[in-house]
């Protein structure tokens, strides 16, 4: 199955409409992540960010822009967007939310809420040197590619069992855990308006 063709526009749509997991916080950190598209002339792309190893949580793994809710934050979404210009320099005034996605619990301790929105192509990013190891830019149809052959047996730990889940490989970077979940819950999504 091909990647919906889908406007942007509908998008919003789409995510007003969707009704993803409320996840009790119980202990654990409220936190925010932003799902960047960037529209480009080709079709859609999503941002992610190479973390560094000076970074306390998920050294080096790939990740969405985010973090842990500062209490001046009066919103979730508010968290994502500041954490946002903090890691790699987009201004929350470039970015237009569309909606967000369910929760998601981390083994770290952390409690997701995703929020998608878009981003100017071409930005001059300003990525945190601390935080950002390297911005990648991945087409949004070849992750869907990777989505539409489904979860896979992974075994994460060798203390724990296998289990079924997501994972995404682009150019040697692997996109896995809590950021392979949301980017799933994204495309089921899309995938659910393109059987109705």
């Amino acid at each position: 199955m091909d990647l919906p063709k889908i406007e942007p526009a509908e998008i919003k749509t789409l995510l007003n409409s969707h009704s993803g997991d409320s996840i009790p916080l119980d202990s654990q950190w409220p936190a925010a992540v932003l799902v960047p598209i960037i529209p480009k002339e080709e079709g859609f792309s999503l941002l992610f960010q190479v973390r560094t190893s000076e970074v306390e949580h998920h050294k080096g793994e790939v990740s969405f822009p985010g973090g842990a809710r500062d209490e001046d934050d009066e919103t979730l979404e508010i968290t994502a967007l500041r954490e946002t210009y903090e890691e790699i320099g987009v201004q929350k005034s470039d970015i237009e939310i569309l909606g967000q996605l369910g929760d998601h619990k981390t083994p770290s301790g952390f409690h997701i809420t995703p929020f998608v929105g878009f981003i100017p192509s071409s930005y001059k990013y300003d990525p945190s040197a601390i935080e950002v190891k390297q911005l990648i830019e991945v087409p949004l149809d070849y992750l869907w590619n990777i989505y539409i052959e489904g979860p896979k047996e992974f075994k994460f730990r060798p203390d724990r069992p296998a289990v079924l889940a997501y994972e995404y490989i682009y150019e040697g970077n692997r996109i896995w855990g809590a950021t392979a979940r949301i980017l799933s819950e994204f495309f089921k999504v899309l995938e659910d308006n393109n059987s109705n």
